[in-house]
């Protein structure tokens, strides 16, 4: 079965030597492979021109001036209005204090673009991620086709100096059940996938199919129960509106 193979691969990595301190390994899932493993935060600005002008010094900064609209304008309108959510004098993202930190990995949660990649601590909720599409949503109209390869990536993420930092997700509904966790990487919100701290598995996509029946049948793992709080309707619901043919 294709399922033991890869889990057996992955497990040839995790149990490989990642230079001091203790290691955990942290999986992301994606269900095609794209050029990074990027932010959405990256992701929106890296195709302006002003951007791509910029050094990468520059745009770290950028990235961390927007980080502080971010938690300034959000925190305004979740009604918070103490001390501990101002970014006066935070010159580095280390210096937000762990509720500023924690109302990002909110805005992350709802939806919001961030600086943060999520990751799972769970294989089986990377793999599910690596072969799912819209293809294989049970509301989804039946000539949409899967036709590319997903792939696991596989951070290593040591105790002592760190190359990205990483962060809890917030403890709701669905985290829990993704073991979510949330990674923001120290260069302008990209993680190099040339890195001797990640590993990259591809997974076929004619194995697609079978390792999700396998999720689904022996561990439960599945759209619906991934996501079993109303912001996942919320993250599928344009799967059931209805396919209008125009004029």
């Amino acid at each position: 079965m294709y399922y033991n193979e890869v889990v057996k691969e992955i497990a040839s990595f995790t149990e490989t030597g990642r230079g001091s301190g203790s290691v955990q390994t942290l999986y992301r899932g994606e269900n095609e492979s794209f050029p990074s493993v990027s932010s959405g935060l990256y992701r929106y600005f890296s195709g302006h021109d002003a951007w791509n002008a910029k050094n990468d010094d520059e745009k770290e900064q950028f990235l961390f001036n927007y980080e502080k609209k971010i938690v300034q304008h959000a925190s305004i309108f979740a009604g918070y209005g103490d001390e501990n959510y101002s970014v006066e004098n935070k010159n580095c993202v280390e210096k937000f204090s762990s509720k500023q930190r924690e109302l990002l990995a909110d805005v992350q949660h709802r939806g919001g673009i961030t600086n943060f990649i999520d990751f799972t601590r769970d294989v089986n909720i990377a793999l599910f991620f690596a072969c799912y599409s819209e293809a294989d949503s049970p509301w989804t109209q039946s000539h949409l086709r899967d036709n590319k390869d997903g792939r696991i990536i596989l951070y290593h993420h040591v105790s002592i100096q760190p190359r990205h930092e990483v962060l809890n997700f917030p403890q709701v509904a669905y985290s829990r059940m993704q073991s979510g966790i949330l990674v923001r990487p120290r260069t302008y919100g990209i993680m190099d996938i040339n890195e001797s701290c990640i590993d990259i598995i591809t997974i076929p996509v004619q194995k697609k199919r079978e390792i999700l029946g396998y999720l689904a049948g022996l561990y439960n793992i599945r759209l619906l129960t991934i996501y079993s709080d109303l912001h996942g309707y919320v993250r599928n619901q344009h799967l059931l509106f209805p396919k209008l043919k125009k004029k």
